[in-house]
């Protein structure tokens, strides 16, 4: 004949087994929240430094723009294509982002302004052209679209 005889569990082990599953568990998700915090702040970081990037690009070839309407003003009066500016008669143009200076360039997709005013020509308090400048004109450009 046989007998069965049924054990009662230990309720202490367990106990015991149930509370570190919760301590593994608590574990496991404060390292994944912590996980999550990094993932968002290094996200800002990426998305600011893209940011500052664009910029200094934008503001590069903003600079080079104006630059090239500088170098297009000087080529205009070297080959006469613009009149010589005298004192309270400065010559403006305009170079848009198509492309309307000497070579028929585009300006790096912006619209630049283009001032040359004669030497001593002291009219416009943005743009003075003093008398001791060392060359007949001053040119001044600006790019709008920045």
């Amino acid at each position: 004949m046989y007998w069965f005889a049924w054990k009662m569990p230990n309720t202490k082990s367990i106990f015991e087994n149930s509370m570190k599953k919760a301590a593994v568990l608590v574990v496991v998700i404060g390292v994944m929240f912590a996980i999550c915090i990094l993932a968002v702040v290094a996200l800002n970081l990426m998305t600011q430094e893209s940011r500052i990037a664009e910029h200094k690009i934008k503001r590069m070839r903003a600079f080079y723009a104006a630059q090239s309407g500088q170098i297009d003003a000087q080529e205009k009066l070297r080959r006469n294509f613009i009149a010589r500016p005298t004192i309270g008669n400065p010559v403006n143009y305009q170079i848009d982002e198509f492309g309307k200076g000497i070579l028929d360039y585009p300006a790096n997709g912006y619209t630049i302004d283009i001032w040359v005013l004669a030497k001593g020509d002291m009219g416009d308090p943005d743009r003075p052209c003093p008398i001791t400048a060392p060359s007949d004109f001053c040119i001044f450009s600006h790019v709008n679209d920045y």
